[in-house]
């Protein structure tokens, strides 16, 4: 039996295989019809790499502080140390990942902190809110 066939037989069985094409799954067909099977077909999971992760963790915390700050709740610094360790461990649970050892895992979570604390908003919302007022005040004076 082809591929081809077998990718059909699939489809008719669970139709899910091409309920989604994408430039990224024509070209890895294209490049190894194996590869897609794996992926696709026998979802097979890829270890991320270290940076892909810590891109994943760094947006899963800024969400949660956006979701806080929509909800009336802004975010402080004491905080984020306890957000960034509930997403690292959440994402370990979920996503497969490798370090070379413990100490190389605390320097990318570490980053992590790092970057969750540039983003983080240095001034709650009423302050952003009243130096926005400020400046609509002195835009419509001189105009």
């Amino acid at each position: 039996m082809s591929i081809i066939q077998f990718l059909e037989r699939e489809e008719q069985q669970t139709g899910q295989v091409w309920d989604y094409v994408s430039p990224s799954r024509l070209s890895l067909w294209l490049k190894c019809p194996l590869a897609f099977k794996r992926r696709y077909i026998d979802e097979w999971k890829t270890a991320l790499t270290p940076a892909l992760f810590v891109g994943k963790v760094v947006h899963s915390v800024l969400a949660h502080i956006y979701r806080l700050r929509i909800a009336g709740h802004v975010a402080t610094m004491d905080e984020l140390p306890t957000f960034v360790a509930d997403a690292w461990e959440y994402a370990r649970e979920t996503e497969p990942c490798y370090f070379d050892d413990d100490s190389d895992e605390q320097k990318y979570k570490h980053q992590v902190l790092d970057l969750a604390t540039t983003y983080l908003p240095q001034h709650d919302t009423n302050t952003e809110r009243e130096a926005g007022s400020d400046r609509e005040e002195v835009r419509s004076t001189t105009h």
